[in-house]
């Protein structure tokens, strides 16, 4: 038995995540009004570019159907199915390049952004800077006919369709003045050989949850969470 919660996880939902703004400074100790408002001004900078990172960064789905781009689908099976991608390879780090390449557009759009916001504070610097060794990429299995076969979707051709999901992590620093604030941010999505296929795959499945969701909330009136017992709501969404 193997719930279609756990076969969901394979999809990215466009998961997106990051970390609190907490302004450190080692150097900086005056703590009156001005150094509130440069606190501030941190915490707004750092709102925009989560912001711009929601917006823009690996919004779609990745179509790759290239030669370098369709060897990354060898590289996790049913076996292993995740693998974090090491520049040490020179494959494996065409495709962190690849993505990278797409990552430092949006970034340096956010930093132009910013600094055209707070002109007079970036003359010799940037608002947001990282290092590529920040910058974790992990590439994870989908089982594409599994998913086909036990949610009897029956799509034609989906043994010639291949995919992975991709977690993209980096750590960066945004900077306001002598203050620092280090930040982390996390970014889910897909990548597949075939976009029309992969996407009927995605709404059949989509649907399947959808579908068993309202059938269970029509066998019941309310819900008393005191006394809501999980186990039997998560049971309907268990397939053969």
């Amino acid at each position: 038995m193997k719930k279609l919660l756990s076969l969901l996880t394979a999809f990215s939902l466009t998961a997106v995540g990051a970390s609190n703004v907490i302004a450190c400074n080692k150097n900086h100790t005056d703590n009156g009004p001005s150094a509130s408002t440069d606190i501030q001004n941190l915490n707004k900078i750092a709102a925009i570019a989560k912001e711009d990172f929601d917006k823009f960064l690996f919004k779609k789905d990745i179509l790759g159907d290239s030669s370098d781009l369709s060897k990354t689908y060898q590289w996790v099976n049913k076996d292993n199915p995740s693998l974090t991608l090491k520049s040490e390879n020179k494959d494996q780090k065409y495709v962190i390049d690849y993505f990278l390449n797409i990552f430092q557009n949006i970034f340096d759009n956010t930093n132009q952004k910013i600094i055209d916001e707070y002109p007079n504070y970036y003359l010799d610097s940037v608002p947001l800077s990282f290092d590529k060794s920040d910058v974790t990429i992990k590439i994870n299995f989908i089982d594409l006919a599994e998913i086909d076969k036990k949610l009897d979707l029956k799509i034609n051709n989906i043994d010639k369709v291949k995919a992975v999901r991709v977690d993209f992590d980096f750590k960066y620093n945004v900077n306001f003045k002598t203050l620092t604030s280090p930040e982390e941010y996390d970014r889910n999505f897909n990548m597949t050989n075939n976009f029309d296929i992969f996407e009927k795959l995605n709404d059949g499945t989509l649907n399947y949850f959808q579908d068993k969701l309202i059938n269970w909330l029509d066998t019941i009136k309310k819900i008393n969470l005191n006394e809501w017992n999980g186990k039997g709501f998560l049971d309907k969404f268990y397939v053969e």
